[in-house]
């Protein structure tokens, strides 16, 4: 058995698929964009630390002139150290030979970073589908009430005209008449309030798909019936390593340790190697007034300490920040199999309360037939005939309700383990 769930489409509306749908959220929406833009600047981030292993070229040049200059007088002659005008361009290029582990842990922070990054775009997405998806079967659901009230309706104005002709005929009386009338103003007042349901069920969707809140839509998905997840377990993993949080708990732990061992190498010294070459007057020939050139090569080591031990401390910090990472990561691993546990406890009691109701609503189908049944052979007072209609609409909603509530708790049950089929159809 399938359950169809449409509109008339007289008036021109917009047609979808509940997959249709949270598509269309998650590409509008300003969070997710955000989020790409911050995952965007962390890739720029990695890729800027992996050009510290290149080598760096550093252009300089000077010009100016001093007088006076000092000189050396012998008795023959007297010598100038260095001249009135100078000028000199120097081009050196350096590159890192040792740097105690610093460059490739921070080349590997910004790697986890960049995960880190990526994993809240799927969280946000998977937050974005799940309100899209929930909005989507609130809509339905609201529909679906509106449309039992809109049959109790129906059945109430049949069975006022019947009175009528009965009152016409002398087979009922006033008490009749305005029972019935009473009974027609209630369906009316439940009408407009399922109407009102749904116009606002309406508009909360539409803001979410960035549609004008006047826009008619219509959802074309077939509703199958519910599944018992008690049969199908395998559907039904609980596992909940999927989540986009604890999997950027785990690259959190990451960046902590790598922070760690970065701190650490600020203990270590560097060795950095460099070619230079200048040209100038007098450059380097402190007697020379001529332009010249000049080459060299080498080493630098470089290598600080903090009298304050402040390097030290930052080592500890970072191992507290460890530990506290790892503890976090347990505590939200936990909280997930919790969630899960008790999404899939709510999956089942759906489909539980979708038998009954099920049951419930084909009870009160026959009673109210045979409550008509006996009230135009004369056998049942009007009240008991518009009592049963009244357990029947109510029954006829709760079971359209329940079918609908059992794809709500499903899409709790996907979201918690954070299954990718939250951005599909109903199944």
């Amino acid at each position: 058995m399938v359950f169809a769930i449409a509109f008339s489409t007289a008036v021109s509306a917009l047609e979808l698929t509940i997959k249709e749908a949270i598509s269309r959220g998650v590409d509008r929406s300003y969070s997710i964009k955000s989020s790409i833009q911050d995952s965007l600047a962390a890739r720029f981030e990695y890729l800027s630390a992996r050009t510290a292993f290149w080598p760096v070229l550093s252009l300089n040049a000077t010009g100016f002139y001093s007088n006076p200059i000092q000189t050396i007088h012998t008795p023959w002659t007297e010598i100038g150290l260095g001249q009135k005008e100078n000028y000199l361009a120097d081009l050196k290029i350096s590159l890192p030979l040792y740097a105690g582990g610093r460059l490739s842990n921070r080349l590997k922070m910004q790697r986890a970073l960049l995960d880190m990054s990526g994993l809240d775009l799927e969280a946000k997405r998977l937050d974005i589908a799940r309100a899209i998806r929930t909005l989507s079967l609130q809509f339905l659901i609201a529909e679906a009430s509106l449309a039992s009230a809109e049959a109790s309706l129906a059945r109430l104005n049949l069975l006022a005209e019947d009175v009528r002709n009965r009152f016409d005929n002398g087979l009922a009386d006033s008490i009749d008449l305005l029972e019935s009338a009473l009974s027609l103003s209630s369906a009316r007042r439940s009408v407009l309030d399922k109407s009102t349901a749904l116009t606002a069920a309406r508009i909360a969707l539409a803001t979410h798909l960035d549609l004008p809140e006047t826009e008619k839509i219509v959802f074309v998905d077939s509703i199958p019936p519910p599944k018992n997840p008690a049969e199908n377990p395998e559907s039904y993993p609980m596992q909940v390593d999927n989540r986009p949080e604890l999997k950027a708990a785990l690259s959190k732990i990451t960046v902590s340790e790598l922070t760690e061992k970065l701190t650490r190498g600020n203990l270590l010294p560097g060795l950095t190697a460099f070619v230079g070459y200048s040209y100038g007057k007098p450059n380097r020939d402190l007697t020379g007034d001529s332009w010249n050139e000049s080459y060299m090569s080498g080493l630098t080591l470089h290598w600080e300490f903090n009298l304050g031990a402040g390097d030290i401390k930052n080592f500890q910090a970072a191992k507290s920040r460890t530990e506290s990472s790892s503890l976090a990561k347990e505590d939200i691993a936990e909280s997930f199999s919790t969630a899960a546990r008790i999404a899939c406890l709510e999956l089942q009691n759906s489909y539980d309360q979708f038998l009954l109701s099920k049951t419930e609503f084909s009870i009160a189908e026959n009673k109210y037939r045979l409550a008509l049944e006996k009230q135009k052979a004369g056998s049942l007072a009007l009240n008991r005939v518009l009592e049963s209609e009244k357990e029947l609409a109510a029954s006829e909603q709760q079971y359209r309700q329940a079918i609908l509530y059992y794809y709500l708790k499903e899409t709790e049950y996907f979201y918690s383990v954070g299954s990718s089929k939250i951005y599909g159809g109903l199944n």
